[in-house]
C-alpha cells in the first residue's frame, strides 16, 4: 500500500513513460519533416539578415566616404 502513495515512485514510473512516448516522437517521420523545415525556414532567414546586413554596411562606407569627400573640397 505504501508504493500507491509514494510520490516519488510516480515520479519516476512518468519520467520513464515521458521518456518512451519522448523517443517514439523524436523518431517519427513527421517530427523529422518539420525540423528539417524549421531549419531550413532558419536557414533563409539568417541568409536574408546577413544579405541585409552587407547593404547596410555598405551603404554605410558610401555615406563615409561622400562625408570624407565633402569635408576634403575646399571651402568657397
Amino acid at each position: 500500500m505504501s508504493y500507491i502513495n509514494n510520490k516519488g515512485l510516480w515520479g519516476f514510473v512518468g519520467g520513464v513513460i515521458a521518456a518512451a512516448i519522448g523517443t517514439k516522437v523524436v523518431k517519427s517521420p513527421a517530427t523529422r519533416k518539420l525540423a528539417v523545415q524549421g531549419l531550413s525556414k532558419a536557414m533563409l532567414i539568417q541568409q536574408k539578415a546577413v544579405e541585409q546586413l552587407a547593404n547596410i554596411r555598405e551603404e554605410a562606407q558610401d555615406l563615409c566616404h561622400e562625408a570624407a569627400a565633402e569635408n576634403r573640397k575646399p571651402e568657397q
